[in-house]
């Protein structure tokens, strides 16, 4: 009996074996997407960013430790909410083709358009207040 034991522990599965299905580095497909979350919610990032994705809070735990990657649709969840703009300016980081600076451009002048109508809106505030 002793025999047959020393047998099925030597064709047994150690404990230390990985997947050979390893991509050779511990990456995430979307990397800033853990440090995103961190970024925008300092305190309280699971509950905050279950709330948007709408997986469980068990899930996001997961993600934010590393243990998982962010589904399509968490991608998706996050583009499409208040700070989906954000979140992609923090994806394309230093990367700059063509049609994303155009999007900044015009991102760009929008804001300075709208600075331009709250300044126009306070001079003529004040030059009412001084008549």
């Amino acid at each position: 009996m002793r025999s047959a034991s020393a047998r099925r522990a030597k064709s047994a599965n150690s404990p230390g074996e990985r997947s050979c299905t390893s991509k050779g580095n511990n990456l995430h497909p979307v990397l800033p997407f853990e440090l995103f979350l961190r970024a925008v919610w300092p305190t309280d990032t699971a509950k905050q960013a279950s709330r948007i994705t709408g997986r469980s809070l068990r899930a996001v735990k997961y993600q934010l430790a590393g243990q998982a990657h962010p589904r399509y649709e968490d991608i998706v969840a996050m583009l499409r909410s208040e700070h989906g703009f954000e979140f992609l300016q923090h994806v394309m980081g230093e990367a700059r083709p063509k049609w994303w600076r155009g999007v900044q451009k015009a991102r760009g002048l929008g804001d300075m358009r709208r600075q331009l109508q709250d300044q126009q809106r306070r001079i003529a505030q004040l030059e009412m207040a001084l008549d």
